[in-house]
């Protein structure tokens, strides 16, 4: 218990001041009575053992009360509580992937030992639990790092200072708190990036030892300037690539089985489909089928009919996927005179028109976008390279991908980003401020001096009931 206004203290003279004004006041020696008898009697036994008693009122103790708690409420008592710790946000910049982060224990201990006694509250943007870290950790959205820093500054509103430990500085930071490196040494050697292009493997690492790689083999290596570029060709279905630092990928073969049906039986389609380098068809499904009439994912080839061709123009859907990089003029759509029914239900995509008028189509695509048909067989007509280029489009047009971009093999496994492969030490930045929090204080002075307020009103009360009294008087004698 603390008084927080001391002077206030000082109205407790007006307690004493009460008590010997009370005490002073004597009852009367000599009372009047009705006869002259009774009156001697009286005052002999008045004078002969004078009262001492006093006699204390409502309205003094009423009075002596509202003096107390007034005084007590104006000095503002307190009790005090104890101060608590600090709570000190501090963001975490991954320098590890996935599950793993490497020397996390060094780095905490490098916070605490700016900020000593202050209980901490852990921040970091990853997708996936990290082991080491704490149970209360509180995970962020990955991305850049400007996005995870206003994600952090956001979310630590009601932190009393912030640490951030960082792969490297950004202005951003410095403005928030105390910036601490990551790592406290260069590491050489780490891999952030693989990526693959058709059946080629691109791996960047900065420099240092080169990757451990499993079930690929080397073609090369690129200088990119902080970085290398090492470049591998697959020697097995399975494959891994793995730096010094526990940083590994896997690598799959992705499988592109196309089924052939009987309309594509040409020199020129049995060319078209090597180049497309299909996998067999040993225990897997194609993805579709070329010349085929009976399946849903399909190429059809010569479905339409004989028609008189005379005095036709051909209409386009120019903006259509089908046509992307396709020289069109490489194309004798009426080659075969056939067409195919306008009343089909499917999309055009080439049309016939005569006079204006649409009297049939030479492409069509049916509402499901699984089923492209040509009324004749363009990819037998036209040159070979164009060709190839109508068939990577109308592939990519059914199952969503083209052959010619698409990645042969899959990556799986999470790497460091280019800043942490990158991270390095560097001077301290910014500034904590912590002051300890002052100890709390709770206050019961509004109670007092209500209870003052009550026992001034009581005894204003009784002061005003005594005057509107009439007074005895002594009987005659």
């Amino acid at each position: 218990m603390s008084f927080l206004a001391l002077p206030a203290l000082l109205l407790f003279a007006a307690v004493p001041v009460l008590l010997f004004l009370a005490l002073q006041r004597r009852e009367p020696r000599q009372l009047e009575v009705g006869t002259l008898m009774l009156w001697r009697r009286v005052a002999l036994a008045a004078q002969s053992a004078p009262r001492s008693r006093r006699r204390l009122e409502l309205l003094f103790w009423t009075a002596l009360t509202a003096a107390v708690l007034g005084a007590l409420g104006a000095s503002r008592p307190a009790v005090q509580a104890a101060a608590g710790d600090e709570r000190v946000a501090v963001f975490m910049e991954r320098l590890g992937a996935g599950g793993h982060e490497p020397e996390l224990t060094e780095a905490l201990e490098r916070v605490r030992a700016v900020v000593p006694g202050a209980a901490l509250e852990l921040y970091t943007a990853s997708t996936t639990r990290v082991a080491e870290m704490p149970d209360d950790v509180v995970m962020l959205a990955p991305g850049t790092i400007e996005t995870e820093l206003a994600q952090f500054e956001t979310r630590t509103a009601h932190a009393d200072a912030r640490v951030l430990l960082l792969c490297q500085p950004h202005p951003a930071a410095e403005r928030m708190g105390r910036v601490l490196p990551r790592d406290v040494a260069r590491r050489a050697g780490v891999l952030f990036q693989v990526t693959t292009h058709g059946e080629t493997v691109q791996a960047r690492a900065t420099r240092g030892a080169p990757p451990l790689v499993i079930g690929l083999k080397l073609e090369g290596t690129t200088d990119a300037g902080p970085d290398l570029i090492y470049r591998y060709s697959p020697s097995a279905v399975q494959a891994a690539i793995e730096d010094l630092h526990s940083n590994r990928v896997t690598l799959a073969h992705r499988p592109f089985v196309v089924g052939v049906g009987a309309a594509w039986g040409s020199s020129q389609h049995r060319a078209l489909y090597a180049a497309l380098r299909a996998d067999p068809a040993v225990g897997e499904a194609p993805e579709l089928w070329l010349g085929a009439d009976d399946q849903s994912r399909a190429i059809r080839l010569n479905a339409g009919t004989s028609a008189n061709l005379g005095g036709t123009e051909i209409s386009y859907d120019s903006g259509h996927a089908l046509f992307a990089d396709l020289p069109l003029a490489a194309f004798d759509w009426s080659a075969g005179g056939r067409l195919l029914d306008k009343e089909s239900g499917r999309r055009p995509l080439v049309s016939a028109l005569r006079g204006g008028e649409r009297i049939g189509d030479f492409v069509q695509l049916d509402e499901t976008a699984q089923v492209l048909v040509f009324a004749g067989d363009p990819f037998s007509d036209a040159p070979i390279l164009d060709a190839a280029l109508l068939l990577d489009n109308a592939i990519g047009l059914i199952i969503g991908e083209r052959p010619s971009r698409r990645a042969r093999l899959t990556v799986s496994g999470e790497l460091p980003s280019q800043r942490a492969a990158h991270a390095a030490p560097f001077e301290p930045r910014g500034e904590v401020r912590l002051g300890r929090h002052a100890a709390s204080a709770h206050e019961y002075a509004s109670w007092l001096l209500v209870a003052a307020a009550c026992a001034a009103i009581i005894a204003a009360s009784v002061s005003m009931r005594r005057k509107a009294r009439p007074g005895r008087s002594a009987p005659a004698v």
